[in-house]
């Protein structure tokens, strides 16, 4: 067999090799115990706090610490995925210029904390095309062994969508509910067949689990080159919650808000005591600036945001009488969106409160008291309210006929407080 082409098949099958999917969740989920505090951000974009950019400009770091006195080594891989986030049908070399196993240079040890830490921080490479994507970290000669996965979005933009969020058409959930209707414009862009080639999503607070299921416009109107997508059935209608509570623990030398007590003990960890947390259901709503769920990490003292801030046992407690068949999860991004074992809350009959200790590095945290069950509703001890200031963003993917992946033509935010609606 000529030489050249016996190379030529071998690159061919390393690469069919290498674009294997390993059986991971395609989920944002940490899988180790030791990994704590993930964020994963654009550096520059309008959406900062989110692992969202527009292809002409992308900036994407992922960053995590583990516990631990040692630093190890990890790669990460990125794999490209349709709407519906299953992997598409792109290799490696379709969608990114670097060899799809990158190491993490970037590895720093924390300064001055009782629990020694390692920072990694991981700078993802430009992709070059848009879509779903998910990186994947695991550790060094063993892709099967995954530390954690996240989702991010690369955005073309194509096309301009306006929208609001503000009161439902039902009257039944005006008080309680929230409904977000938008058009899509596309005057200098082809779209064949959208109510079949396109996809739309919507979110609230950035939380995929509240993402509606694929919608099609009401009206195409082909003339103005204009989608219309209002609803009458609740398909973008959604429960309004409450401001996310919170708690500042930036400094260890005194008690932030919501902070009951610290702990203090000289070679081990210190323990946070929140304030006693109660229910909130049937109380009279009232308004606050909130992260939507999210976190801020900082030290007071030294303002460092990465290596400086340390690691406290947080004990939270929520006194209500116990509810049989209920599960209650502290939930947020301090959860990273989960409800999982870690951040599921127990019963003390003693103090007639759940409760659960969680690790969390110093900072303003957003939280929520987050329900499941048989026939139980998810903000149970929050309540609902349309009032509630939420965030609100859309998505949409497009197929173009022949290609095999999905592409995200547009992308927009919006915001609702009460009865004031305005984009962001």
């Amino acid at each position: 067999m000529n030489k050249s082409l016996t190379v030529f098949l071998l690159c061919l099958i390393s690469l069919s090799l290498h674009d294997a999917k390993a059986d991971v969740p395609l989920v944002d989920a940490v899988f180790k115990s030791t990994i704590k505090t993930v964020q994963f951000y654009s550096r520059t974009a309008d959406t900062a706090i989110m692992p969202i950019t527009y292809i002409s400009t992308q900036d994407l770091s992922l960053e995590f610490d583990e516990i631990g006195e040692e630093a190890n080594s990890y790669y990460f891989k990125i794999i490209h995925c349709n709407a519906d986030w299953l992997p598409s049908n792109l290799k490696s070399i379709q969608y990114m210029k670097d060899f799809n196993e990158i190491f993490i240079q970037s590895r720093q040890f924390s300064i001055g904390t009782l629990v020694p830490f390692t920072h990694y921080t991981a700078i993802i490479p430009s992709m070059m095309v848009s879509g779903n994507f998910l990186v994947k970290v695991f550790e060094e000669g063993n892709e099967n062994n995954v530390l954690l996965t996240r989702r991010f979005m690369i955005v073309e933009n194509r096309i301009t969508i306006q929208g609001q969020a503000g009161f439902p058409n039902n009257t039944a959930k005006v008080r309680t509910h929230q409904m977000v209707n938008f058009n899509i414009f596309y005057p200098g862009y082809n779209v064949v067949n959208p109510s079949v080639q396109m996809k739309v999503i919507v979110r609230q607070n950035y939380d995929w689990r509240t993402a509606t299921a694929p919608l099609a416009p009401l009206y195409i109107r082909e003339d103005l080159r204009q989608l219309e997508y209002t609803f009458y059935n609740d398909a973008t209608t959604f429960p309004g919650g409450n401001e996310y509570r919170y708690f500042d623990m930036r400094s260890f030398y005194f008690g932030g808000f919501n902070v009951g007590r610290l702990i203090k003990a000289k070679d081990s960890t210190t323990k946070v005591i929140l304030a006693l947390d109660q229910t909130r259901n049937s109380k009279m709503y009232i308004l606050w600036n909130d992260l939507n769920g999210r976190y801020f990490i900082q030290n007071y003292e030294t303002g460092g945001s990465r290596l400086e801030p340390d690691y406290g046992n947080v004990t939270f407690s929520l006194e209500t009488k116990e509810m049989p068949g209920a599960n209650v999860y502290v939930y947020g991004a301090l959860s990273n969106w989960e409800l999982a074992p870690e951040n599921r809350m127990k019963y003390n009959s003693e103090h007639e409160a759940y409760e659960v200790q969680m690790l969390l590095k110093q900072g303003i945290y957003n939280y929520r008291y987050f329900v499941t069950g048989k026939g139980m509703d998810e903000n149970y001890y929050e309540g609902n309210y349309s009032a509630t200031e939420n965030v609100y963003d859309v998505i949409v993917y497009y197929r173009i006929p022949g290609e095999f992946y999905d592409r995200i033509i547009g992308y927009q935010t919006m915001r609702s407080v009460g009865n004031t609606n305005f984009n962001r």
